[in-house]
């Protein structure tokens, strides 16, 4: 859904706590330090991996002369060459590819050295690793790349090695993700103008529809928006829910967006698969001053959906007077009713909302209407305890 700006997160569980966002919020890493519990029948692993994490160079030679299998690995999968990647040990790298370690060996998630060097910003053992070959389009189970982590990092420096070396811009993980729509949804301007500069596709959307614009107006990202746009991002794309760009930064209250968007020429009247439009989405949210640029761009005060609900009664439902205000003054019907024969004030008169319904009879809202019921906003209120609001709509009905 175009509602909800969605967050993933890969963690390399017991080795790194790298994590990986393409929603909202991006966390840094807090610590590199690797933990593991050697297998009580194996202490030459357990020894191997010990010296790998404190970069103990004679160790590790004289283990590996020994005889152990340089690709032995611990719980989780984790190898000497992983953990090395995790806590940067460069010389410990080097040693273990010198001796023939599968470079791109993967641990219980899927996740190789270099994804783990590319989460932690590990940029000289990335390049170490890429030359000694590397697969920079490695995917762990669920899909995730280097470079898709690199972006939602903002790490330039890897980025642009990963791309230097044939890195897919356009490669999604299991939800869809891109590389550009993690950059975007961590608000990364640069990252996402180099990739769109390397070829990544400003429409590729993820599997709900979202796609990078609608990310980016969704979080209030104008220079975001203005480069996608730029670079040949649809206004007029949707989701699955037939949510646009618009609608995204409407529904987030991101009212500079919907102004940017409006002058890239955003239609205000366009409405989703079940004939909501930006209007309503900011009526229901209570966003007044997106209600009025909306409306002050052409929106339709009367429009509705197929249900027969109008922005009026979103706001009244939900209780947002000044709103409701707005509306009525710019020529919303407050005598209006939806398929079940619903006013505004019915809306309002059910909650109990004594303000809102004092602005909508005094804005022409007529207190003896009743639904196909046979209701009347007053006989609502007392059905739902409002005894004062229902004596005050009843003396209005006079």
């Amino acid at each position: 859904s175009s509602e909800k700006i969605m967050t993933k997160t890969l963690m390399f569980i017991g080795l790194v706590g790298a994590v990986i966002s393409c929603g909202t919020v991006s966390k840094p890493v807090e610590q590199t330090v690797v933990t593991f519990t050697p297998p009580q029948d194996d202490r030459r692993t357990s020894a191997l991996l010990t010296a790998a994490q404190n970069g103990d160079l004679q160790q590790i030679e004289s283990l590996l002369d020994s005889g152990i299998d340089v690709d032995t690995a611990g719980p989780g999968q984790k190898n000497a060459l992983m953990i090395a990647a995790a806590v940067g040990q460069l010389d410990v790298a080097e040693i273990l590819l010198a001796r023939q370690i599968t470079v791109d060996a993967r641990q219980q998630d899927g996740a190789t050295a270099l994804m783990i060097a590319a989460g932690l910003e590990r940029q000289a053992i990335a390049s170490l690793l890429i030359e000694h070959g590397a697969d920079v389009n490695a995917r762990t189970d669920d899909g995730m790349t280097p470079l898709i982590i690199a972006a939602s990092k903002g790490d330039r420096p890897m980025v642009e090695l990963l791309v230097s070396h044939r890195a897919e811009v356009n490669q999604a993980e299991q939800s869809g993700e891109t590389p550009l729509i993690a950059a975007v949804a961590e608000g990364h301007l640069d990252i996402s103008g180099l990739l769109l500069h390397h070829g990544a596709n400003p429409n590729q959307a993820k599997h709900n529809g979202l796609t990078p614009l609608m990310i980016a107006a969704g979080s209030g990202q104008v220079p975001l928006i203005d480069l996608l746009l730029s670079a040949g991002a649809d206004l007029t794309g949707v989701d699955q829910d037939g949510k646009t760009p618009l609608m995204a930064a409407a529904y987030h209250g991101q009212l500079e967006a919907v102004r940017s968007l409006i002058g890239r020429g955003a239609g205000v009247k366009v409405t989703d698969r079940h004939g909501e439009d930006g209007l309503m989405i900011a009526a229901k949210k209570g966003y007044q001053p997106i209600v009025a640029l909306l409306l002050a761009e052409g929106a339709d005060p009367n429009g509705a959906k197929r249900d027969g609900w109008t922005a009026l009664m979103f706001a009244s439902g939900a209780g947002h007077s000044a709103v409701v205000q707005h509306l009525i003054e710019k020529g919303a019907d407050p005598n209006r009713k939806n398929a079940i024969g619903w006013t505004a004030l019915m809306f309002a008169a059910g909650k109990g909302d004594m303000s809102t319904a004092r602005v909508l009879i005094d804005g022409g809202a007529d207190p003896a209407t009743a639904n196909r019921f046979g209701q009347t906003a007053g006989q609502l209120a007392e059905l739902n305890g409002h005894r004062q609001l229902a004596d005050l709509i009843s003396e209005r009905a006079r």
